[in-house]
């Protein structure tokens, strides 16, 4: 441009008042595009270059930006690419828009993965008839309430066997004959038998859902029962006695139905009220006949009850396939795998190893399993104090799809992440996060998602995950979760983390709070909606609408 036109414009500018500049603006902007003149299949381009909360931020722009967005073409692919099977939880008939669909999914997203907890209590181990939520600040208190309560807490050693799932935790001791189930809704406790009346087996916790508590025959004593399975119905109070055709390996259960794996990867599927099927995997597997196998595990579809999905790992020296098999009434239906390469370890190391987090367990709300994981940091050249690399497979029973993830250290967690292989591991996936504890004494490990890395645990978390818990979980370590609750478990008891509002923990003091850009890394959270004067962080339909207004 012309210097001297353009100090001729400059001086121009400097006339005009603010109402005229903003006119001017506004008619310079007429002759632009704008995302509202982009048709909605480049709109839905763009979002797969964006983060939940930027997408969040796109719809607060302005009016026209937030009807581009909250169109129903443009709704529809961002609940595909951030919340895949999320559209396949709705029945056809189903009238609810996409745009509803996405927006109240990725509020429990961003309660579940950056805000605090809403409620943060402590459990200690008792043996008494109700189970005690207290909120500990340090472990002096803990000291004390022990000292107080020492009848129910003198010589209680940790659990022999800890089990989580849809909010309900159920704990046994060695050599006793009763399980503990402590529901963490409706903060209450129930005190079962480990067997029903008239069988004098001993037996060991497996599984529990919302509604069955699930034992089998201990396989340390040598007994004829060892094919025999317990199930305590939690609603009805009813036994039921189930006999496998081999020794009972691994048990996955969801609501009223369970599925057996026995020691020659027999598959029994069973429902309660039902009759047991033995479903054909082994035979349906066709694999070489120099590849190991691993156990199958089993995925229940969470709407037809008669469809369940049979994983099974296959790893030779440069390949491993991932392979699941579908059945609906017992019969094979379809077949999906996926080939992993570039991604096996050179050594000879059992893939089991890596297993991070159990097999097959749900990691969100629609439809996604875990199925695998591959430290990649360590066949990387990654040294022990870099950030570490995780590869998560999992399988989504409602899309019927393959997804691949990578995990990286969050913020303030480094260190070696693999250890021996016969020391206590325990870990849990939910959404982008991965939590655990490599072995005995060893700081608790947190990994999200690659792009998630702004979006690191609070400093006041991290101090409570490796300060306060360390005294309290040094010994053994279990780590259990879902969308409501994070469950960190240890010898003096559990520490229970809740993202929903549980009435029976209101008393419970709530944790201290920081400023929420402190959480996501300086990002700038009051662009799509948080307000720290009252907390309310993601604004609401009509919040937003006032919001644009004034």
């Amino acid at each position: 441009m012309d210097p001297a036109r353009k100090a001729f414009i400059d001086k121009f500018l400097a006339t005009l008042s603010s109402r005229e500049t903003s006119y001017l603006q506004r008619q310079l902007r007429k002759g632009l595009p704008c995302l509202t003149d982009l048709p909605s299949e480049l709109v839905c381009l763009v979002s797969e270059h964006l983060d939940i909360e930027d997408v969040l931020s796109c719809r607060l722009v302005s009016r026209s930006w937030n009807r581009a967005w909250d169109a129903e073409s443009v709704a529809s692919s961002l609940c595909r690419h951030f919340f895949l099977g999320l559209l396949q939880t709705q029945p056809s008939e189903s009238q609810t828009p996409a745009r509803e669909l996405f927006l109240q999914a990725a509020r429990r997203f961003l309660r579940r993965h950056w805000a605090p907890p809403t409620q943060w209590v402590f459990l200690p181990w008792s043996k008494g008839e109700t189970s005690t939520f207290v909120r500990f600040k340090d472990i002096t208190q803990l000291d004390k309430f022990r000292h107080r309560h020492s009848d129910n807490f003198d010589n209680i050693e940790p659990p022999s066997r800890l089990v989580y799932g849809d909010g309900k935790l159920a704990w046994e001791i060695s050599y006793s004959s009763c399980v503990y189930v402590d529901d963490l809704r409706a903060c209450t406790r129930k005190i079962c038998s480990s067997s029903p009346p008239g069988v004098y087996t001993d037996s060991k916790l497996r599984a529990v859902t919302k509604d069955l508590l699930i034992l089998c025959a201990d396989p340390h004593i040598m007994s004829k029962e060892l094919d025999q399975i317990f199930v305590w119905h939690l609603g009805l109070q009813e036994w039921e006695i189930l006999t496998l055709p081999g020794r009972f390996s691994k048990c996955f259960a969801e609501n009223e139905r369970a599925a057996f794996v026995t020691d020659e990867n027999r598959v029994i599927a069973w429902s309660w009220g039902g009759e047991a099927i033995e479903i054909s995997a082994n035979s349906d597997f066709d694999p070489p006949s120099d590849t190991p196998l691993a156990q199958p595990g089993v995925i229940w579809h969470p709407f037809c009850q008669d469809v369940l999905f049979v994983v099974r790992v296959l790893t030779q020296a440069t390949v491993s396939e991932i392979e699941v098999l579908k059945y609906k009434g017992g019969k094979l239906v379809s077949r999906l795998t996926k080939l992993m390469s570039g991604l096996i370890p050179s050594w000879d190391w059992d893939w089991e190893s890596a297993r991070i987090v159990p097999f097959c367990q749900k990691i969100n709300n629609h439809g996604l399993h875990w199925v695998r994981a591959i430290d990649e940091s360590e066949f990387q050249g990654k040294t022990d104090d870099a950030d570490k690399w995780l590869v998560g497979f999992g399988f989504n029973v409602l899309t019927e799809t393959f997804v691949q993830r990578r995990y990286m250290s969050a913020q303030g967690f480094r260190g070696r992440w693999r250890q021996a292989g016969h020391d206590r591991r325990s870990g849990m996936a939910w959404d982008h996060q991965v939590i655990t504890a490599p072995g005995p004494g060893q700081a608790i490990e947190w990994l999200q998602v690659e792009r998630d890395l702004a979006g690191c645990p609070k400093h006041t978390d991290l101090a409570r995950l490796r300060l306060g818990l360390t005294k309290l979980i040094h010994k053994s370590f279990w780590a259990f979760g879902d969308q409501d609750f994070l469950v960190l478990a240890g010898r003096r008891g559990v520490s229970v983390w809740t993202f929903c509002q549980v009435p029976g923990l209101l008393e419970a003091e709530e944790p201290e709070t920081e400023i929420i850009t402190e959480m996501i890394g300086g990002r700038s959270w009051r662009a799509f909606g948080y307000r720290h004067d009252d907390e309310t962080w993601l604004l609401t339909d009509e919040e937003s609408e006032h919001y644009h207004s004034s």
